[in-house]
Parts: C-alpha cells; sequence; structure tokens
C-alpha cells in the first residue's frame, strides 16, 4: 500500500469517527434525550471519555502509552485539567457573563462560556477524547511520513477541515472562533507533540487555555458579533 493510499484511508476513517461521535451528540443525545452539557454532566463525562476509550482501541497507537504514562506529561496534564475547571467559575464571580450574551450562549447551546463548573466538567471530558485522537492522528501520521515538518503540515491541513463545517452550523462570530483559530491550533498542537519533550501537556494545555479565553473574551464582544 503506497503513503499516500495508507494516509487517505487512516484519515477518512479518523473523521468520520470523530464528526460521529461529536455529530452524535447534539444531533441524537440532545435533540431526543435531552442530553447537554449544562444539564446532564455526568451523562456527558461518561459519554465522552468512554468514546475516548473506543477510539483509542480502534486506532490504536503504541507511542500514546509511552507519552502519556511521562511523568512530565500527566502531571502537567493533571495541573491544567484542575485549572480548567476551577478557573472559570473565579472569572466569573469576577467578570460575568451579561445577561444578553448569556441569551445567546444558551440559544446554541455553547455552554462552557458560562463558566458554570457543570459545564467545565462536560467540555474537559469533550476535550479529552479530541486530545486523545489528536494524539493518535499525529503518531500515525509520523509512522506513515516519517517526516516531522510533513506531518505538521498534513494534520493542520486535516484540523481545518474538520472545523469547517461549523460554518453551516453557526452563525456570526461563532462559526469564525472556531474556523479561523482551527488553522493555528493544528500547527501548535502538531508542533509541540512532535517537538517538545511534553509536547503530550503542551497541546493539551493550549487547548484547555483556548476555551477559557474564548469564556473570556465573551464578556467583552458587542453581542450582535455574536448572533
Amino acid at each position: 500500500m503506497s503513503k499516500a493510499l495508507g494516509l487517505t484511508i487512516f484519515s477518512v476513517k479518523w473523521l468520520a469517527f470523530w464528526m460521529l461521535i461529536m455529530g452524535a451528540y447534539p444531533l441524537m443525545w440532545d435533540k431526543f434525550f435531552g442530553f447537554n452539557y449544562l444539564e446532564t454532566p455526568m451523562f456527558t463525562v461518561i459519554y465522552y471519555l468512554s468514546m475516548a476509550f473506543l477510539g483509542c482501541y480502534l486506532f490504536f497507537q503504541e507511542e500514546l502509552i509511552s507519552h502519556l504514562t511521562k511523568k512530565s506529561n500527566s502531571v502537567i496534564m493533571g495541573l491544567f485539567s484542575v485549572l480548567f475547571l476551577l478557573l472559570p467559575s473565579v472569572i466569573e464571580s469576577f467578570i460575568p457573563l451579561n445577561s444578553m450574551a448569556k441569551k445567546v450562549v444558551l440559544e446554541y447551546k455553547f455552554f462552557f462560556p458560562l463558566f458554570d463548573i457543570k459545564a467545565s466538567f462536560s467540555k474537559l471530558s469533550e476535550l479529552i477524547f479530541q486530545q486523545l485522537l489528536i494524539y493518535i492522528c499525529l503518531f500515525k501520521y509520523q509512522k506513515i511520513l516519517a517526516d516531522k515538518w510533513k506531518t505538521v503540515g498534513v494534520f493542520t491541513a486535516l484540523f481545518f477541515v474538520l472545523h469547517f463545517p461549523l460554518v453551516f452550523i453557526f452563525k456570526g462570530l461563532f462559526s469564525l472562533i472556531f474556523i479561523l483559530p482551527s488553522l493555528i491550533a493544528g500547527f501548535l498542537f502538531s508542533f509541540s507533540v512532535l517537538h517538545f519533550r511534553a509536547g503530550l501537556a503542551t497541546s493539551y494545555a493550549i487547548h484547555l487555555g483556548f476555551y477559557i479565553l474564548v469564556g473570556v473574551i465573551y464578556r467583552f464582544l458587542p453581542v450582535s458579533l455574536l448572533s
């Protein structure tokens, strides 16, 4: 099997799995059963963590285990997870989300900017699912391409393609907040994982930090830009 064919087959399967799991939540669990990040955090956490295990099983890469068990990665990731859960509530107490912005956030069911602890637990489980899939994809690409910079380039393009459909789901700045930064995020995630000793932890911290930053920005943006 050629490198190009192997890369394409894996990418299609990986994209399909990501979109299936991420899409099933709003289109099935939320729409038909009423589960959401704010009101049913226990279900959300169980859902995403179980799907993360399934993804690791389906696309297993040996490198993932060795990297996750590195103390430099596991300790930093644990600390940032705790920070991700606690910091938003502190920010909300000092800079509360205004009522109009809150209305838009609730309309889109993008609950994390509320900086509610239940929504934070739900979002963290989603990001853990995403990060594990990102690591798997990068290690697989590196095996196929055997070149770090090619891997960075291909993954950056893939990550942008993955986020582009959001333009049809969200309106206004909601879609741009995820689509445009995905190019930068794809580069930063892949570069840090492949070039840094604590690369997994670095990419994880960047991902979590992005959402906290988005939540803070929402507190200062005119509501007209969000709708």
